[in-house]
């Protein structure tokens, strides 16, 4: 059976197959631009007999991330797709709705990024691709932002891009 693309669920939610599909444990994921997963299943109708496809709703579990050993406190946890090949949904929402993972000159995988800082709100308008070092100084740069006050959750994609590239050009020190 080939797994179409894209589909329409009947309450008007599109979802897309998460490529390649190898990064899901060779199981058809799908995911919603708003960070809900969908596995696509074979089933028997109850009245017919006939086997069927249907959509599942898939509950993402926590991952279970240690204690920081320096404060003690818990760190953010990310929701992780354990059926379906040990993919955090951050990921599949990137993989189906921004672009295939990018991979830099060296041949290391780009990192996928929340732009608000909250990692569980795996929403397409909240992620993007970035390398590990630009990683590194995006989140370097919206921790400070945040330290001076800046609420980032209602900053739009856009101005959260233009100021992070503003500070990583030029010294991160000097945030506003």
């Amino acid at each position: 059976m080939i797994h179409p693309a894209e589909v329409v669920l009947e309450d008007g939610t599109a979802v897309r197959l998460v490529q390649p599909i190898e990064r899901t444990g060779n199981r058809p994921l799908y995911v919603s631009a708003d960070g809900r997963a969908f596995s696509h299943i074979r089933v028997r109708d109850k009245k017919t007999g006939e086997p069927c496809w249907i959509f599942r709703k898939q509950v993402p579990i926590f991952d279970t991330t240690p204690v920081n050993r320096f404060n003690g406190h818990r760190k953010q946890r990310y929701y992780k797709m354990s059926n379906f090949g040990n993919i955090y949904l951050a990921h599949a929402v990137a993989l189906a709705w921004i672009s295939p993972q990018p991979v830099d000159e060296k041949g290391n995988n780009f990192e996928c990024h929340h732009l608000n800082g909250i990692v569980v709100d795996n929403r397409a308008t909240n992620l993007i691709w970035l390398s590990r070092q630009e990683h590194r100084l995006f989140n370097m740069v919206q921790r400070a932002l945040r330290i001076a006050g800046r609420d980032l959750t209602k900053m739009s994609r856009e101005e959260i891009i233009s100021t992070t590239h503003k500070y990583t050009l030029t010294n991160p020190q000097n945030i506003d």
